[in-house]
């Protein structure tokens, strides 16, 4: 019987130069992005793809805000270290030393800072139970639809990190045996971390997350007619301060200010889906709510480090036929 061999392992390292580059690099997954800092965007990312786990390492110069279910089987584990511990995981910091682990039925959901370095292993839920036994459930998630945080020993949490950063920081291409070797070493200083001797859990409860999920989802669907904060505290029965706080202790921002943002990032997305189609910078802001042109230009600049009309056609479809049109009437 002839045996099927797994692909061989990959590692790809990118330089991020626009926001889309770092959307792209997740797309599979299918959740949603949003640039919630000002300016524009950079950073680098590396993708590791092995023969039993998957890892990725991104450093972004912007906040971003993620949110969604992951659909595959895959347990995501990570660290938390200086270079991230001012990201919000499901509302709330976590603080440095401990190991998240996320299981694949619970939701991605976090609001990074500006300069963060996410990094994180990937590991097939049938190889993460393999490895813990039993409680495997427990310790994703599965029982209460919670991420955990494990605070493991500051050398197990040491040896985690360096086999890790071996993953995707590799100098060439990574061959099967050194694959073997890296991806055993790697688990092996998992398991260790998720040592109960050596490891505190805390559950990272779920119930302000249904709140804010329920205003992000009525900020979606209130993009092009508007939204006023009476009207959200209204339709979630809470007052203002308590939403504001919430809001500010999961985002860094109030409400009202998440969802100019919201809708900043629909219009962006809509400039970049006409390119080439002829319609204009205006039809496009009222279609997401914006009235006043020259202001929303303005925040839209500072937002993304440039014009509405750059990103529709100087730096797009558009752009690129009326440099050709210039060029056949002047050769």
């Amino acid at each position: 019987m002839e045996t099927i061999k797994s692909p061989p392992p990959s590692l790809i390292v990118r330089e991020l130069t626009d926001f889309d580059d770092f959307r792209d690099l997740f797309g599979a997954w299918g959740g949603t992005f949003q640039q919630t800092s000002r300016g524009r965007f950079s950073g680098t990312a590396a993708i590791y793809a092995g023969l039993r786990v998957r890892a990725f390492r991104a450093k972004t110069n912007q906040a971003i805000f993620t949110r969604g279910l992951d659909q595959t089987d895959l347990v995501t584990v990570i660290p938390i270290t200086a270079d991230n511990e001012n990201t919000s995981w499901r509302g709330r910091q976590i603080t440095k030393g401990n190991l998240l682990v996320k299981g694949p039925d619970v939701e991605y959901y976090n609001q990074t800072a500006r300069n963060s370095v996410i990094q994180a292993l990937l590991v097939p839920f049938q190889i993460f139970t393999a490895m813990v036994g039993p409680s495997a459930d427990v310790m994703v998630g599965r029982k209460s639809s919670t991420s955990i945080a494990f605070h493991p020993s500051g050398e197990a949490m040491q040896r985690f990190q360096a086999s890790l950063e071996a993953l995707v920081t590799s100098p060439g291409p990574v061959n099967r045996h050194n694959a073997q070797v890296m991806e055993r070493a790697c688990l092996d200083d998992l398991l260790m971390c998720l040592s109960p001797s050596e490891t505190d859990i805390k559950s990272l409860g779920a119930k302000r997350l249904g709140m804010i999920n329920e205003a992000l989802d009525l900020m979606n669907e209130r993009i092009e007619k508007g939204l006023r904060s009476d009207d959200l505290c209204a339709t979630l029965q809470v007052n203002d301060r308590m939403l504001r706080r919430i809001f500010k202790q999961a985002f860094g921002v109030g409400p009202m200010a998440m969802y100019r943002l919201l809708r900043l990032n629909r219009f962006r997305n809509e400039l970049k889906s006409a390119r080439g189609g002829g319609q204009t910078v205006a039809a496009l802001a009222h279609r997401c709510g914006f009235n006043r042109l020259g202001a929303v230009a303005a925040e839209y600049q500072t937002q993304f480090g440039e014009l509405p009309s750059e990103t529709l056609g100087v730096r797009g479809c558009l752009g690129i036929q009326n440099a050709v049109q210039r060029e056949r009437v002047n050769p």
